[in-house]
């Protein structure tokens, strides 16, 4: 039987609910005709109407002064900024049909939004007990990968002083490829199902080195955190992790939607800001400067076509409803120099950046005790592989100006815009039809800002 550290039973049906914003809904003031306390308020009524049900504020990981804290932060460093009112939006976990109990809500006055929550989770890794250092193709040159090597040579350049958060549900901490770190949970529970996975995304970000030769991009980051969402939000999750990181730090999103049913039509896999609350908090984490990393996801879907309740293409650049997390969002490629889209990665305008999707050498563990603490792989894959060599490169390039440019952090979008830019990144094979953006070649990049070398 596996089991689950500090498991907590899986909510199957959860919708999540935004009541319009309302100063007086932060002050606990009014909510459906009520004067009491919203979460009460609201679990009274819903328990007259669908007995069974249990509610609660999505947005619990920081206390709400904190909250009004972070906010007027990104409001103050980003003019473009409106926060929502985090308070506004409740969870609801339905013993019964999810549906019925989202219909039910949308017809409520105070409701700005309620829609069925998805799943989110990333795929199984295997492993393996052989050297890696060799199979490490992505840490070489361009056009094979995205050049640390090159990147090494500058003071920075292992992500010295540098900051990183992992959003997912499982990790072993003490693996010897990244026990030296430190790791601690911010918030959440560990899921042992998903040990192998969280484990190979951290090693691969920041693996400091061992006996099997595999090390990670920037393996001398100054603090290493995770952040679970099992048994908890996604989006409560990320707000812990907000809430840890400075300007400049990086938060990788290793979460995707599964099964998200949308006016009756089931998607494939898709991002996760494509859900209000998801979007909400990303765009906060993005507002304060820190570097947001979001995978695409494995649905092989055109995420232009993906069209939200109200009949909006929200992750579509081209459309007039497109809405912009100021998240990097990564697609996954072959690891063949040509760097073929991924059959299993999604596409479309949203996309920023692309990594290697196959044949990606790392460690990982066992999701049933023992915890295997010397376990490796050379065959993680798809977006989830993909989005920690961003994540890498942007801690990478990240230290390098830091310590270039004493002191100077770069924001997300100037982050995002550097290493998305076709002129310093290597393109796909057929960018037209890939439409996966392009790969950052930290060396062209390096070549461009010029800073001095530490040797």
């Amino acid at each position: 039987m596996q089991s689950n550290v500090g498991a907590v039973p899986r909510v199957r049906h959860r919708v999540i609910v935004k009541f319009w914003d309302d100063d007086a809904v932060s002050d606990y003031g009014r909510i459906a005709g009520s004067r009491d306390e919203p979460q009460a308020a609201l679990s009274r009524r819903l328990a007259e109407r669908l007995p069974g049900v249990a509610v609660q504020r999505i947005f619990a990981s920081v206390p709400p002064t904190r909250i009004r804290e972070l906010t007027a932060q990104a409001a103050a460093r980003d003019t473009s900024y409106r926060a929502p009112d985090f308070l506004s939006y409740f969870r609801v976990d339905c013993p019964t049909d999810p549906h019925i109990v989202c219909e039910n809500l949308k017809r409520w006055e105070a409701v700005q939004n309620a829609y069925v929550d998805a799943a989110a989770v990333g795929p199984a890794v295997g492993f393996r007990d052989s050297p890696l250092e060799l199979h490490q193709g992505y840490l070489g040159p361009a056009p094979a990968g995205i050049d640390v090597e090159f990147a090494r040579q500058f003071r920075g350049g292992r992500g010295e002083g540098q900051d990183f958060v992992d959003l997912e549900e499982g990790w072993t901490l003490d693996h010897e490829a990244v026990a030296a770190h430190g790791a601690t949970v911010l918030h959440g529970t560990i899921c042992d199902d998903h040990r192998p996975h969280g484990t190979a995304v951290l090693s691969e970000v920041c693996g400091v080195g061992d006996a099997a030769g595999s090390v990670g991009i920037a393996p001398k980051l100054r603090s290493v955190k995770v952040v679970s969402h099992h048994g908890s939000t996604r989006a409560n999750a990320m707000l812990a992790a907000i809430d840890r990181l400075p300007l400049g730090g990086v938060l990788l999103v290793e979460a995707q939607l599964l099964g998200l049913t949308v006016r009756g039509k089931t998607w494939p896999p898709v991002p996760i800001e494509t859900l209000d609350a998801d979007f909400d908090v990303i765009r906060l984490a993005t507002a304060l400067g820190i570097t947001v990393v979001e995978a695409a996801g494995n649905g092989g879907t055109d995420l232009d076509t993906f069209e939200n309740a109200n009949g909006r293409r929200v992750i579509n650049r081209d459309d007039p409803e497109f809405r912009d997390s100021g998240a990097i969002v990564v697609g996954a490629a072959r690891s063949t120099t040509a760097h073929t889209r991924l059959h299993s990665s999604n596409y479309g305008s949203r996309i920023d950046c692309y990594a290697w999707g196959e044949h990606v050498a790392t460690a990982t563990s066992t999701f049933m005790a023992p915890f295997l603490t010397d376990a490796y792989t050379d065959s993680f894959s798809e977006t989830s592989s993909a989005a920690p060599m961003i994540a890498g490169a942007a801690l990478v390039l990240q230290g390098i100006t830091e310590a270039a440019q004493e002191g100077r952090r770069l924001g997300a979008r100037e982050m995002r815009s550097i290493l998305s830019n076709p002129a310093t990144g290597t393109s796909s094979s057929n960018p037209a039809v890939d439409r996966i953006g392009v790969m950052p070649d930290l060396r062209r990049i390096l070549e461009h800002r010029r800073p001095k070398a530490s040797h």
